[in-house]
């Protein structure tokens, strides 16, 4: 209706029915404008008395508009963009009371969520949680992107992340050249349990694993050589040497176990502590000698 009235000339009820709109909505699209549109057709006509009134009444809507959008921003959780919004209006309306109040509100609401972002990581991160403090730091910065207090906790981190990892990447390839890759393993795991999202600590160590199971598939092949040629004595070497790099190998204690078992079996004559190993050791000898003999 009041675009209506505005079209048939009619600018006095025309703004009428805008104002009415902006008390119910003060950022309903295109009203402001045609208000404004409005009041200039009728300073045309009135008197200057009647355009500085007008003049006012803008003025007013628009500082209206203003704090409302402050209010909106603020409302969402919003408060540095609400700020910004109150400080522009407390800038052109210094006599505005309530844009005072509510821009000293928002501040204290905006200090106490990055407090809480500040205190909520500081926990996390003395329990070891690095990557949630950082996540709860970055969710403050969010809030607040020139705290200061937030950016330096996240650069400390960042700095630390970044020693961390270099030192377990350079331990790691000590261990590796030095044909330590269980040790190399342990010292990757213990980087990516604080760092799990780094791709060249999961590419170190899935190459690290990938090198273990290739180390201890060919150990496996050499003890069952061994064992199938009765070398029994070596299988036991070879199988100590084999659980010192990796612990956990059952094959190799089962191997180990079953070399002892036929070193026993075919050890003849009295039993003297020692004289096991002893027998086999010459059964060894022995059948390498034969080897030789018929190589040559």
């Amino acid at each position: 209706e009041g675009f209506s009235r505005y079209m048939d000339g009619d600018y006095e009820n025309a703004a009428s029915l805008f104002k009415q709109v902006m008390d119910v909505d003060p950022l309903h699209q295109n009203t402001y404008l045609f208000l404004n549109r409005a009041f200039d057709e009728l300073a045309k006509t009135n008197s200057l008395s009647d355009r500085n009134q007008m003049a006012e009444d803008v003025a007013a809507r628009k500082n209206e508009i203003f704090f409302q959008a402050g209010l909106e921003k603020y409302l969402r959780g919003d408060y540095r963009s609400a700020m910004r919004l109150w400080r522009t209006l407390a800038a052109s309306a210094p006599e505005n009371g309530r844009v005072f109040a509510h821009l000293k509100m928002a501040e204290g609401k905006l200090d106490s969520a990055v407090q809480n972002y500040l205190n909520q990581a500081l926990f996390y991160y003395a329990r070891g949680g690095v990557q949630k403090a950082v996540s709860e730091w970055k969710s403050g910065l969010a809030l607040d992107p020139e705290n200061e207090k937030l950016k330096m906790q996240i650069g400390l981190v960042e700095s630390d992340r970044k020693r961390l990892i270099e030192s377990a990447l350079a331990e790691s390839r000590l261990l590796i050249n030095a044909e330590n890759r269980d040790d190399a393993a342990r010292v990757i795991r213990g980087a990516l349990e604080k760092y799990p999202d780094d791709g060249r600590l999961s590419q170190v160590r899935r190459d690290v694993e990938l090198s273990m199971a290739k180390s201890i598939a060919k150990r496996t092949e050499g003890l069952k050589q061994l064992f199938e040629q009765g070398r029994y004595t070596e299988v036991i070497d070879s199988a100590q040497a084999f659980l010192a790099a990796f612990p956990e190998n059952a094959a190799a204690r089962e191997y180990a176990a079953h070399a002892k078992e036929r070193i026993e079996k075919k050890t003849v004559g009295p039993h003297f502590p020692g004289s096991t190993e002893a027998a086999a050791k010459a059964q060894d000898a022995k059948r390498s000698q034969d080897r030789h003999r018929q190589a040559a």
